[in-house]
């Protein structure tokens, strides 16, 4: 019984310290954004490389993910209004490439000033079963898009992509909790005394 008792304790902690490994790679990327015109402003055309690091199961937050980083004032004499656009890029990450959009939204106020907001984006890039999936995702953001007296407006890249590697698509292993396993203990003890009492009845 005991040896028992302990061969199911090992058991149980073999799949829970299984469940926990987690593995880190470094994976290159790059991204590459098109020219769009938005109202009086055109988002200049960009192409970024990088590298990342990434633990399985970790999320981590990085500058990966453009916005409107580029911005030419076309008309210097805009009248107040907003303007719309879309952000078309694609990522190469990990040798697997995905396209993705971001709206963008050009707000011009009465003082010849104006914000640039681009929308939220999420993208998954599947790796293949060796190598799991990745998700990559950024919020909304906003920033200065339109000013009458500069000519290009630099904006730099937002630390706020979030990538996060999960495994690949096998069958997770059940562990038993705390509670299940004190509950499991109890029942197999109460089941040996059991068997005692009766071994000791028939002798």
């Amino acid at each position: 019984m005991v040896r028992l008792l302990l061969g199911l304790l090992t058991v149980s902690s073999v799949l829970t310290l299984g469940t926990t490994v987690s593995s880190a790679a470094t994976f290159s990327w790059t991204v590459s954004c098109s020219e769009v015109v938005v109202g009086p402003v055109t988002v200049l055309a960009l192409d970024l490389p990088g590298s990342v690091d990434v633990t399985e199961g970790v999320p981590v937050t990085v500058a990966l993910l453009p916005t409107a980083n580029l911005i030419r004032n076309d008309n210097p004499s805009a009248p107040a209004g907003t303007h719309t656009g879309t952000l078309s890029c694609s990522l190469t990450f990990g040798g697997v490439t995905v396209p993705f959009t971001r709206s963008l939204s050009l707000t011009i106020g009465a003082t010849g000033n104006g914000d640039m907001t681009v929308g939220p984006v999420s993208i998954i890039v599947n790796l293949g079963p060796s190598v799991g999936v990745v998700s990559l995702s950024a919020p909304i953001f906003t920033s200065v898009g339109y000013a009458s007296n500069i000519p290009i407006i630099v904006v730099p890249l937002a630390v706020n992509t979030t990538v996060l590697l999960s495994p690949p698509g096998i069958p997770t292993i059940p562990t038993l909790s705390t509670w299940a396993m004190m509950a499991l203990v109890a029942v197999m003890l109460g089941t040996g005394f059991l068997f005692l009492r009766r071994r000791v009845r028939l002798a």
